[in-house]
C-alpha cells in the first residue's frame, strides 16, 4: 500500500464519495475547519496500483511536550471492509514516518455485532432507496400526524442562507446544549463557512433547513450530502413552537430533498438512548435501522506515543 498526498481537490472529494466516506473526511468540511478554527490538516490517499483504495483526512492536534497526534474524524474511508484493519495498520506506519506520535481513527463503519448489545457508538440509517411512499408508511403514526399538523398550522420549511436565521438557529442550539449538557459540534462561523463554500456542482454539499411558524424559527437542521448519502450533522427545535411539530416538518423536508437528489441513505448521525432519550425516541420513530458503529481506535505510532495513549483514550471517550 502506497500513501501519498498527491491529488487534486476534485479527486479527493470524488474519492471520499466513491469510498462511502463520511462528510467529516471531505475537503469541504476540512477546509472550513482550517479556515475558521485554524486546524492544520493533511489528506492522504492510499493507492494499490492505479486504484485508490483508501483516503484519510488527518487533523493535527498537538499535546504539550507530547508531539503531534493524528486525529482522523469519521475516517479513514476504505474501499473494502475486509481490508480495513490492514489499511489502518499501513496508515499508522505512514503517519509515524510523518512525525506523528499517536493515531486516532474514528471510522464510521458498521460493526458486525448486534446493535442492541453494543457498548460503542450507534446511529440510525434510513433506507431512502425504498421511495417516498414506503418511507411515509414506515414513519411512526404520531410522526406522520406531526408532519400533517405542521402543514395545517402553516409551518413552512425552506433552505436558507439568511444570516439572521442562521444566527437564530445557532443560538437555539446553544440554549439546548446548555440545558442538555452536550457539546455543539461546530460554531456559528463554521456553519457560515460551510454554507458559503458549498457548491451545487460538487458531490459534497452542505445545506441549512429551517422550519418557521408565523415568521419565527421553530426548528433547523444542518445536513451534508456525500454523493448518494445524506448525513444529519446537528439541529434543534424551539420548545415554545414544538406543538406545531416543526421538528417533524424540517426532517421530512430533508428526506424529500434527499430523494430529489438521488440519495439512497439518510444517516441520523448518532443516538444515545441513555443520555439523550428524547432525541433517540424522536429519531427512532422515523423508521430507520439502528446500527452499531466500530469503536474509535487509539494507537501509538512511536515509542513515546505509548506513554500518552491513555490520555488520548480518555479524551476520545469524553
Amino acid at each position: 500500500m502506497n500513501w501519498t498526498d498527491s491529488h487534486s481537490d476534485v479527486e479527493w472529494e470524488q474519492s471520499v464519495v466513491r469510498l462511502n466516506g463520511h462528510p467529516l473526511q471531505s475537503g469541504l468540511w476540512g477546509n472550513a475547519r482550517s479556515m475558521v478554527d485554524g486546524i492544520a490538516q493533511a489528506k492522504r490517499i492510499c493507492r494499490s496500483g492505479d486504484k485508490i483504495i483508501a483516503v484519510a483526512r488527518i487533523e493535527t492536534r498537538k499535546i504539550p511536550l507530547g508531539g503531534k497526534v493524528a486525529w482522523i474524524p469519521r475516517g479513514p474511508a476504505v474501499a473494502f471492509e475486509e481490508d480495513a484493519d490492514d489499511v489502518e495498520n499501513s496508515l499508522r506506519k505512514d503517519l509515524k514516518a510523518c512525525g506523528y506520535r499517536v493515531v486516532v481513527t474514528q471510522s464510521w463503519r458498521e460493526h458486525s455485532g448486534a446493535a442492541e448489545d453494543w457498548s460503542g457508538p450507534k446511529t440510525i440509517w434510513i433506507d431512502l432507496s425504498v421511495g417516498e411512499e414506503t418511507l411515509w408508511k414506515n414513519l411512526n403514526q404520531q410522526w406522520r400526524y406531526g408532519v400533517g399538523r405542521a402543514k395545517r398550522e402553516g409551518v413552512t420549511v425552506s433552505q436558507s442562507l439568511n444570516e439572521r436565521e442562521i444566527r437564530s438557529f445557532f443560538d437555539l442550539c446553544s440554549k439546548i446544549s446548555a440545558t442538555k449538557g452536550f457539546k455543539i459540534p461546530g460554531s456559528l462561523a463554521l456553519i457560515n463557512e460551510l454554507l458559503k463554500t458549498s457548491s451545487n456542482d460538487s458531490p459534497m454539499q452542505c445545506r441549512f433547513f429551517v422550519a418557521s411558524h408565523q415568521g419565527k424559527l421553530g426548528a433547523g437542521a444542518i445536513v451534508m450530502r456525500c454523493g448518494d448519502r445524506l448525513h444529519y450533522l446537528w439541529g434543534g427545535v424551539e420548545r415554545d413552537l414544538s406543538k406545531y411539530r416543526t421538528g417533524e416538518a424540517v426532517q421530512w423536508a430533508v428526506i424529500k430533498w434527499g430523494l430529489q437528489n438521488g440519495c439512497t441513505q439518510y444517516d441520523l448521525e448518532g443516538i444515545d438512548p441513555r443520555s439523550n432519550p428524547g432525541t433517540y425516541k424522536f429519531k427512532k420513530k422515523m423508521g430507520g435501522r439502528v446500527v452499531a458503529i466500530v469503536k474509535p481506535e487509539v494507537a501509538a505510532a512511536s515509542l513515546f506515543g505509548h506513554a500518552i495513549v491513555p490520555l488520548i483514550r480518555q479524551i476520545t471517550k469524553d
